[in-house]
């Protein structure tokens, strides 16, 4: 027998499989270090985004209570009107109409001058406030603030959710460098290629889902 012969092969074969386990090690620890580094960087997009939201809610919230605030204006200055117009009270009248807001003439000039309504003595059906020209600034902008702050609170979950799955990610990597720090510990040959095994099968897996994540 070739003892020697023998021991050289198992040495080997003991040296090959520390190398492939060393390679194991190495891409797990790679790869578990860039998944926490792009779970961070999303944590920051993330607190961003929120910040963002809750900002821009804040100010749409502040237009919109400034909207209402020039529509009862609009509307006491319109029934104002409208009594004096009913009194025939010419001079008041006028007078509250020089004194409409920029932002109420159009929709009020459009309520007058319905079809069917000479404007003179008449005073036509409903109110310019159901006319699609009645479009204060201040409710616009509360509108389209409450849509950016949506967006961004949008933008805050969708970061939060490829934070998760980048930790998610962190922890497959973790059980890959497990199981190859345990797997050159034991001597049988049949649960190190057991643990070999699985390691790359779980780095493979952990790798390819990676791949599919965005990156910043």
């Amino acid at each position: 027998m070739d003892v020697g012969g023998d021991v050289a092969k198992g040495l080997q074969s003991a040296e090959k499989m520390e190398i492939l386990f060393a390679i194991l090690l190495l891409f797990a620890t790679l790869g578990s270090a860039y998944c926490v580094y792009e779970a961070h960087k999303w944590g920051g997009v993330q607190g961003v985004s929120f910040g963002d939201s809750s900002r821009l809610r804040a100010e749409s919230i502040r237009m919109d209570a400034l909207a209402n605030a020039q529509t009862m204006v609009d509307v006491q200055v319109f029934l104002d009107w409208v009594d004096a117009k009913n009194s025939n009270q010419t001079r008041r009248a006028d007078f509250l109409e020089a004194r409409f807001r920029k932002e109420f003439l159009p929709a009020f000039e459009a309520w007058r001058n319905q079809p069917g309504f000479s404007g003179e003595g008449e005073i036509p059906p409903g109110t310019p406030f159901g006319f699609s020209q009645y479009q204060p600034d201040s409710r616009l902008n509360a509108t389209r603030l409450a849509d950016e702050a949506t967006a961004a609170f949008d933008q805050g979950r969708q970061a939060n959710a490829i934070g998760d799955s980048y930790i998610l990610n962190t922890v497959l990597f973790a059980i890959v460098l497990s199981l190859a720090g345990f797997g050159t510990k034991w001597r049988s040959k049949k649960l190190q290629y057991l643990f070999l095994a699985a390691g790359i099968g779980i780095s493979a897996y952990a790798i390819g889902f990676l791949l599919t994540l965005p990156r910043l």
